[in-house]
Order: structure tokens, then sequence, then C-alpha cells
């Protein structure tokens, strides 16, 4: 299985990074991508947080 490395263990305040986009899959209301780097944890990724910075 594939590790992502969780930036947000670096630097907390992570607003931007760069990472490969390792999986890409279709949902019901959009799409899951597996990245090898990651500035947001799971509970970070369920919330509307993250739909506003994507929106940016």
């Amino acid at each position: 299985m594939i590790q992502t490395q969780r930036l947000y263990y670096e630097n907390v305040y992570c607003r931007e990074f760069e990472a490969v986009v390792l999986d890409c899959r279709k949902q019901k209301d959009g799409y899951a991508l597996l990245l090898d780097k990651s500035a947001f944890t799971r509970r970070a990724a369920d919330s509307q947080a993250i739909r506003d910075t994507l929106a940016k």
C-alpha cells in the first residue's frame, strides 16, 4: 500500500504544496484523489474548509 506523506505533521500551517496524483476514482459526488503528499487530515477532508480552499 502506498503511504501518503503527511505534510501537516511537518507544518500545521501549510497552505500550498505540490503533489503527484497516484490514483483518481469517480464517486457519486465528484472524484477521490490519492496523492503522494497531503496537507489535509482525514477530518478536514470531510469539512467545508477544503472545498473553500480548492475554490480559490
